[in-house]
């Protein structure tokens, strides 16, 4: 087992030594994540980006909307505003 000793930066960095880096399998710029388990043991391990098709399905549906006319809830909200417009517009 090899053990590194790291110094953080004024500003909380650390550089990972090339031996962890090759271990890790990362390359300059490559994402590594910082896991931390249920006991508190930090351990370090490449971190993988997700494709689009991969996050599909992660965040639950919005749902519907209640109404069964929407589009014409929407047009009357956007006439009311309208209205308000020209209102203001007309009282200056």
């Amino acid at each position: 087992m090899q053990k590194f000793i790291l110094r953080p930066s004024s500003k909380n960095q650390v550089t990972i030594p090339k031996p962890v880096r090759q271990a890790l399998g990362v390359d300059p710029k490559d994402p590594i994540a910082v896991v931390i388990d249920d006991e508190g043991k930090v351990s370090l391990e490449p971190a993988r980006l997700l494709s689009i098709s991969e996050l599909k399905g992660i965040l639950p549906p919005l749902g519907r909307p209640t109404s069964p006319d929407f589009s014409a809830e929407i047009r009357e909200a956007m006439e009311e505003h309208a209205q308000q417009i020209v209102d203001r517009l007309n009282q200056r």
